[in-house]
């Protein structure tokens, strides 16, 4: 262990003496319930983590929410949790690519259109570069950029259609943003090029781009930073700055205000949430 890791883990300790391991977190947001009273979006990947947290915020501020998954029980449960009318559901695997289209097209039958795109759907490898395989870099590429670049580009042709303002909302990562040898990096930075790209090219036909790049953010993905405080609001990480990891709620508020109409200047930005470790 580094010194500087070693000096991360001994401010935790301190910390958990001191606050018997529960640090409080404040996160305070105005629930405006009708921000999207008559809009319909589509969250991709929500039936957990960032993408369920996204659902239920659109949710609570009036937007009538399409979400996916690739697994029917997950899906179904997470239908269970959101619990309410304005929400449906569907089976779908961002890698793919070749059916993009179609799949957006039947999303857009669900509630008769779609006026915002979050962009959540992605995997992840924790494995060393060394220990890449060929099969790891096909399955990771394609569902991440490739996939990705389909569902946009099925979204900005039926967006190009509508006169009114739409948003897109690709969820990417910090690490798309620092250096990196595997092919979970190569596809952020990927991703991350892609919606300037994108907005730069969208924004003539009233469609704002953005991108949300978020750190360790608490959820199952990594579950092994808080074992054995998962019902703690306190989550640590020594190289943040706050000491703690970025929470769901935070990142589906961002992602609420990018959806707004209120953030419509905003066009083409990488927004890195991650508690200031791209800082260090």
């Amino acid at each position: 262990m580094g010194l500087k890791k070693m000096i991360g883990e001994f401010k935790n300790i301190v910390k958990y003496m001191k606050y018997g391991g529960v640090v409080k977190v404040t996160n305070t947001y105005t629930n405006q319930s009708e921000l999207f009273v008559g809009k319909v979006a589509l969250v991709t990947g929500a039936t957990s983590g960032l993408g369920m947290a996204i659902a239920k915020r659109l949710l609570s501020e009036g937007a009538c929410v399409v979400i996916t998954g690739r697994n029917q029980e997950k899906l179904d449960n997470a239908l269970k949790e959101l619990n309410s009318n304005r929400v449906k559901g569907m089976l779908w695997d961002l890698i793919a690519c070749t059916e993009a289209r179609t799949f957006f097209n039947k999303a857009v039958t669900l509630f008769g259109k779609i006026d915002i795109a979050v962009n959540n759907a992605g995997v992840y490898s924790w494995k060393s570069s060394k220990d890449v395989t060929v099969g790891d870099w096909d399955t990771i590429l394609n569902t991440n950029l490739k996939g990705l670049f389909f569902l946009c580009q099925a979204e900005s042709e039926y967006f190009k259609q509508i006169e009114s303002v739409n948003k897109i909302i690709n969820i990417t990562s910090m690490e798309g943003t620092l250096a990196g040898f595997g092919p979970y990096y190569a596809s952020k930075w990927g991703a991350n090029g892609l919606t300037q790209g994108m907005a730069k090219e969208l924004a003539a036909h009233n469609i704002i781009v953005n991108a949300i790049a978020p750190g360790p953010v608490k959820t199952n993905i990594n579950a092994n930073y808080f074992k054995g405080q998962e019902d703690s609001q306190y989550n640590p990480d020594s190289r943040s700055l706050t000491g703690r990891m970025v929470l769901t709620e935070e990142i589906a508020g961002l992602a609420s205000y990018l959806a707004s109409d209120i953030s419509n200047s905003i066009i083409g930005q990488v927004i890195i949430m991650d508690g200031g470790i791209s800082l260090r």
